[in-house]
Protein backbone atom coordinates (compact mmCIF):
# COMPACT_ATOMS: atom_id res chain seq x y z
CA UNK A 1 0.00 0.00 0.00
CA UNK A 2 1.18 3.10 -0.66
CA UNK A 3 2.41 5.87 2.10
CA UNK A 4 -0.19 8.57 2.80
CA UNK A 5 0.70 11.89 3.99
CA UNK A 6 -1.94 12.97 6.32
CA UNK A 7 -0.28 15.89 7.90
CA UNK A 8 -0.72 19.17 7.74
CA UNK A 9 2.27 20.33 6.40
CA UNK A 10 2.31 17.96 3.68
CA UNK A 11 -1.56 18.69 2.53
CA UNK A 12 -0.57 22.34 1.99
CA UNK A 13 1.51 21.32 -0.94
CA UNK A 14 -1.66 20.84 -2.70
CA UNK A 15 -2.72 24.44 -1.96
CA UNK A 16 -3.27 26.53 -5.15
CA UNK A 17 -1.44 29.44 -5.63
CA UNK A 18 -2.88 32.73 -8.30
CA UNK A 19 -2.34 33.50 -10.92
CA UNK A 20 -1.86 30.05 -12.85
CA UNK A 21 0.54 30.74 -15.59
CA UNK A 22 0.10 28.50 -18.32
CA UNK A 23 3.07 27.36 -20.63
CA UNK A 24 2.37 29.71 -23.43
CA UNK A 25 2.99 32.91 -21.10
CA UNK A 26 -1.05 33.38 -20.58
CA UNK A 27 -1.56 34.19 -16.52
CA UNK A 28 -4.82 33.24 -15.49
CA UNK A 29 -6.85 34.63 -11.72
CA UNK A 30 -8.48 32.49 -9.68
CA UNK A 31 -11.52 34.57 -11.30
CA UNK A 32 -11.08 33.81 -14.73
CA UNK A 33 -10.38 30.41 -13.83
CA UNK A 34 -14.43 29.38 -14.48
CA UNK A 35 -14.53 31.03 -17.72
CA UNK A 36 -11.50 28.91 -19.16
CA UNK A 37 -13.08 25.83 -21.22
CA UNK A 38 -14.34 22.82 -18.98
CA UNK A 39 -12.30 19.58 -19.78
CA UNK A 40 -13.58 17.67 -16.35
CA UNK A 41 -11.99 16.26 -13.11
CA UNK A 42 -9.09 13.55 -12.90
CA UNK A 43 -10.17 11.18 -10.00
CA UNK A 44 -7.40 9.81 -7.62
CA UNK A 45 -7.53 6.83 -5.37
CA UNK A 46 -8.18 8.74 -1.75
CA UNK A 47 -4.80 5.93 -0.67
CA UNK A 48 -2.61 7.70 -2.86
CA UNK A 49 -2.78 10.90 -0.71
CA UNK A 50 -2.91 12.98 -4.25
CA UNK A 51 -6.17 15.29 -4.72
CA UNK A 52 -8.14 15.14 -7.63
CA UNK A 53 -7.82 17.95 -10.15
CA UNK A 54 -9.89 20.25 -11.97
CA UNK A 55 -8.58 19.86 -16.08
CA UNK A 56 -9.58 23.03 -18.26
CA UNK A 57 -8.25 24.83 -21.26
CA UNK A 58 -6.13 27.76 -21.71
CA UNK A 59 -7.69 29.77 -24.18
CA UNK A 60 -5.03 31.49 -25.88
CA UNK A 61 -3.23 27.44 -26.46
CA UNK A 62 -5.53 25.04 -26.07
CA UNK A 63 -3.10 23.49 -23.44
CA UNK A 64 -4.46 21.69 -20.07
CA UNK A 65 -4.27 22.86 -17.03
CA UNK A 66 -5.13 21.85 -13.40
CA UNK A 67 -6.01 22.97 -10.18
CA UNK A 68 -6.64 21.28 -7.11
CA UNK A 69 -10.32 20.08 -6.23
CA UNK A 70 -10.71 21.36 -2.76
CA UNK A 71 -11.36 18.66 0.29
CA UNK A 72 -14.69 20.36 1.05
CA UNK A 73 -16.38 20.66 -2.45
CA UNK A 74 -19.47 19.05 -3.33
Amino acid sequence: MPHVDTDEESQNEYVESWPKVCACGCSITEEQWESLPYVGVQKVPRELGIPDLELRNCKRCMSTLAVVVPSDFT
